[in-house]
């Protein structure tokens, strides 16, 4: 494949993938989502309008590898350790908790109900302990709640960040080894790991210094934008997983701003940021099979994926509240904040698809794509029936 070509496929990702977030988000539906949707029909199971071979292209690699590192630099941009400060051990506590039973109950019922594979099953158990941190914000704060639940919620949901990336990061490393060769060595996914810390942590500190003599949004959302890529770029070179090596940067770099100058960071990466993960589901969506969503797999697989993980993230945000003496409508009603999926999860699975076999990787994305479908629907009415028992729509001034 010649340049040229390359270009023109990304111009009709581009798009396309900007028409179909466009249509779904005007049913209320996460963009993200229509990224995917937008994938599958331009793919070769039903247009194919993207050019074969395009995944091996190295512009095609390298493009993923920044969209990996630019995935991890939004979430740990987010993630500000000074939400911690209040709750200290207990929100870890809390965190670990309603992350690790729906893990490993979700990774379960993949490996003996659904039947993948071991490596496939724990990814998927990875993906489920994720919460989206966008739609319970905005839920919140489009009914302006406030109370004992929602003061919690924040950092709880920073904490359930920085665990389910870590957790997904080293899974879906030792799985690339496992899957990769069978002769891969049991320390690569660690070299890695902490190859992306170093080039995080470095990184981190060096955009900080820079960005603290630039006023210009315009020229402070290029300049970060470059930096990170061209950080992940060396992360790509050597081998370390950038994923954990943006977020790296992304939490040293934001946590050394303070909170005015946080916001102008988000305004001006976010544009950035957002088209490059469009491309990136866009090209992902490619490889779905969307013929097979009503199938009987997905229906069944959709739903044990829901059930499952709803009831381990209830039972584990249940646990850890209760150790932790937490009010009783906090223990009550803290595992129904946390069901929202939608957008990280879509995202994990994307990155997913590129480790497992193909065989594997569709029928994930099947299952998890249908299953934020709802998911999400579910999940918007739980938390706005769960302001309403707690008392706490409305009380924010």
């Amino acid at each position: 494949m010649n340049f040229i070509l390359f270009v023109l496929n990304i111009l009709i990702i581009v798009l396309l993938g900007w028409l179909g977030g466009y249509l779904v988000n005007k049913v209320k539906l996460p963009k993200v989502l229509g990224y995917i949707i937008a994938g599958m029909i331009v793919g070769p199971f039903a247009l194919n309008l993207i050019s074969p071979g395009l995944s091996d292209y190295f512009l095609f690699k390298f493009l993923l590898a920044i969209a990996f590192g630019l995935v991890g630099f939004y979430i740990g941009s987010e993630i500000h350790l000074d939400e911690f400060k209040k709750g200290g051990s207990k929100i870890i506590t809390i965190g670990l908790f309603e992350a690790f039973v729906p893990f490993f109950l979700v990774s379960l019922v993949m490996y003996y109900l659904v039947g993948f594979d071991f490596y496939t099953s724990i990814i998927i158990g990875s993906i489920a302990l994720a919460t989206a941190p966008a739609v319970v914000l905005a839920v919140s704060s489009e009914y302006k709640t406030d109370g004992p639940l929602t003061r919690i919620l924040h950092p709880v949901i920073a904490m359930d960040d920085i665990i389910s990336v870590m957790v997904f990061g080293v899974i879906l490393a030792f799985a690339s080894s496992f899957y990769g060769s069978g002769d891969a060595s049991l320390w690569a996914p660690f070299i890695s790991i902490a190859l992306a810390l170093i080039i995080g942590l470095i990184a981190g500190f060096l955009l900080y210094f820079i960005l603290g003599k630039i006023k210009n949004k315009v020229i402070y959302g290029l300049i970060t934008s470059l930096f990170v890529m061209f950080f992940m770029f060396l992360a790509f070179k050597i081998g370390a997983n950038a994923l954990i090596g943006g977020m790296t940067l992304g939490i040293v770099c934001s946590n050394k701003f303070s909170h005015k100058e946080r916001n102008f960071f988000g305004q001006s990466n976010g544009k950035v940021i957002g088209f490059m993960m469009l491309i990136f589901l866009v090209l992902i969506g490619t490889t779905l099979d969307i013929t097979s969503i009503f199938s009987k797999f997905a229906i069944i697989g959709a739903s044990l994926y829901v059930i499952t993980r709803a009831v381990g993230k209830y039972i584990g945000a249940y646990l850890g509240t209760r150790i932790t003496k937490y009010p009783k409508v906090v223990q009550k009603y803290l595992g129904l904040s946390l069901l929202p999926h939608a957008g990280i999860s879509l995202t994990f699975v994307a990155m997913a698809s590129m480790v497992v076999p193909p065989n594997f990787a569709s029928a994930m994305g099947i299952m998890i794509g249908a299953a934020t479908l709802v998911n999400e629907i579910i999940s918007v009415l739980t938390m706005k029936k769960v302001f309403e028992l707690t008392g706490e729509i409305g009380k924010k001034k």
